[in-house]
């Protein structure tokens, strides 16, 4: 949960460019979960 707020956090900021890319491997695997769910 703590990355998928930290992304939809960022996303929503107008100051910042939006994120567009994760780079994950199997350690954290979890992270696929918050890209597709917010569309990253």
């Amino acid at each position: 949960p703590n990355l998928k707020n930290l992304l939809h956090d960022l996303n929503s900021a107008a100051e910042v460019p939006q994120v567009t890319c994760v780079v994950a491997d199997g350690v954290m695997s979890f992270s696929m979960d918050a890209v597709v769910e917010l569309g990253v």
